[in-house]
């Protein structure tokens, strides 16, 4: 049930066509390419998405220009989608010998999606989510300092309300009866945010 969200386009689907969407990967079906590739370094990947026609642009010039990406064909998106498999195997032999965040910081800067794929040592030093306070210190019982995640749950109750109300358009005589007289983003302040 908790992840009911993330099947809305198959549900959809089926409701009005009864077409029963199969895996399709990384690839996405407005998107060519679409996926992850191999950087240097061990277990190192890089998710590059091409949602336009512009920015298949963007990454042939990133990339130098190869030869095999000049093909006219692959100058929009319909000549592109169904030739996936030789592109990515393209795109894999220029990302291979970059480091995942040079590939990525390269491609954003063109306007390209792309960042690298994280794993948890990659989380705890991402500058996005420190600046944003994702994460604190705690003291755990048996391995010492550890940093957690900031969820929802860990919150005091006023942020927490707060939070729901934003997000989820919980009414504000709910806010109110949960603890939070003011209903306001001043009740508490703890750098959350």
């Amino acid at each position: 049930e908790s992840t009911i969200w993330g099947l809305d386009d198959a549900i959809v689907r089926y409701s009005a066509t009864g077409e029963i969407m199969t895996a399709n990967g990384n690839r996405n079906e407005r998107a060519a390419p679409h996926g992850v590739f191999r950087c240097a370094g061990e277990d190192r990947w890089c998710a590059i998405s091409v949602l336009e026609d512009a920015q298949w642009e963007r990454l042939r010039t990133v990339m130098g220009d190869p030869a095999w990406a000049r093909d006219p064909a692959f100058a929009t998106f319909d000549g592109r989608k169904p030739r996936e498999d030789e592109i990515e195997a393209g795109i894999a032999a220029w990302t291979a010998p970059l480091a995942a965040e040079e590939v990525a910081g390269r491609l954003q800067a063109a306007g390209v999606p792309a960042y690298p794929v994280n794993d948890a040592r990659d989380l705890q030093s991402d500058p996005q989510l420190a600046a944003r306070g994702h994460f604190w210190q705690i003291e755990h019982p048996v391995i010492g300092p550890m940093a957690e995640a900031r969820t929802l749950h860990a919150l005091p109750l006023p942020r927490r309300d707060l939070i729901r109300r934003e997000l989820y358009l919980v009414p504000n005589s709910l806010v109110v009866s949960r603890g939070c007289p003011h209903a306001c983003a001043f009740c508490y302040k703890d750098g959350f945010f």
